[in-house]
């Protein structure tokens, strides 16, 4: 069996010694395919890794984009809703006062009757929704010195906004947080009806001028003008925050852009790397096969 073995080996270069061109070409065919397929994987390896990390990047973009667009959704809709509640409270409110002036409705309605649970029901609310906001967020949008605005919003938006754009956002959240400020300073309680009225006490209301009527001058007037200004700056600061966040998004969809740009430009690039190392390595294996030929062409000859 050895014997067998070590003859069909005998076989094999003697085979190899006189076809040593077809060898050559054998061995060298497969020398080149195997360094191609290891070069071909280091490039892939890396720029594939390149392109990895990208799409990690355009899928947080994208994510963020997604998240930015909802955002911007919401705030039209309470913007909206914001507005319409505010003209619908000043078409009645001022339907009020003008009936207000005649004598014969001055006594109908008091000034606590009629702004004392807008102003309660405001406060309620707004006391509510800073500590949702604080407890969601871990920031107060309702005061100007939070560090979401000192540390992070205000140089962010300096930096990359024009100066009257800028001033006015600043301005918006200046008049948020005066008339939160002032709004909070009015004390609930004294808008809280904790059982009814006795006939003296509605009696004494109705003779006292103060809180007859709607258009004089009273806390309770500016109790009410309070709330009414916290309604408009809450208005002029949701347009400014839905500015900010169409910004957001406009350099979100040109972040997007340039990770898809720089996806297919990767990807170009290894396409062509590939492509210039095979005919590298090609024009190579043809210049060493030739040098072989020859070679064994020349041996061959000498020893003829």
């Amino acid at each position: 069996m050895r014997f067998l073995r070590f003859a069909l080996f005998q076989a094999y270069i003697s085979s190899i010694q006189k076809n040593k061109k077809k060898a050559l070409l054998i061995i060298n065919i497969g020398i080149f395919l195997s360094i191609f397929a290891f070069s071909s994987a280091t490039i892939s390896f890396f720029i594939e890794k390149k392109i990895s990390e990208i799409q990690s990047d355009l899928t947080f973009s994208q994510i963020s984009l997604r998240e930015t667009n909802n955002s911007i959704s919401q705030m039209e809709n309470e913007l909206n809703s914001l507005q319409k509640r505010t003209n619908q409270e000043k078409i009645i409110t001022d339907e009020k006062r003008f009936l207000d002036e005649f004598k014969i409705h001055n006594k109908l309605l008091s000034s606590k009757d009629y702004y004392g649970p807008f102003i309660y029901h405001n406060l309620k609310d707004a006391k509510k929704e800073i500590e949702d906001i604080q407890k969601l967020y871990g920031i107060n949008v309702f005061d100007k010195n939070d560090p979401f605005y000192v540390d992070y919003l205000i140089p962010l938006l300096k930096d990359s906004w024009e100066k009257d754009e800028f001033d006015d956002f600043i301005e918006a959240i200046e008049e948020l947080d005066f008339y939160t400020r002032q709004l909070l300073r009015i004390n609930i309680d004294n808008y809280f009806y904790q059982k009814p009225l006795t006939i003296n006490e509605i009696v004494d209301d109705i003779n006292n001028e103060d809180l007859s009527s709607l258009n004089l001058t009273s806390n309770i007037f500016n109790d009410y003008e309070s709330t009414i200004g916290s309604y408009q700056a809450m208005l002029k600061y949701y347009q400014a925050m839905l500015n900010v966040n169409k910004g957001f998004k406009g350099q979100g969809e040109e972040d997007v852009a340039l990770y898809e740009k720089n996806i297919l430009y990767y990807s170009n690039l290894e396409r062509n790397i590939i492509l210039i190392t095979f005919i590298f390595q090609f024009s190579i294996f043809v210049i060493i096969q030739i040098f072989e030929i020859n070679s064994v062409n020349f041996n061959l000859k000498k020893n003829k």
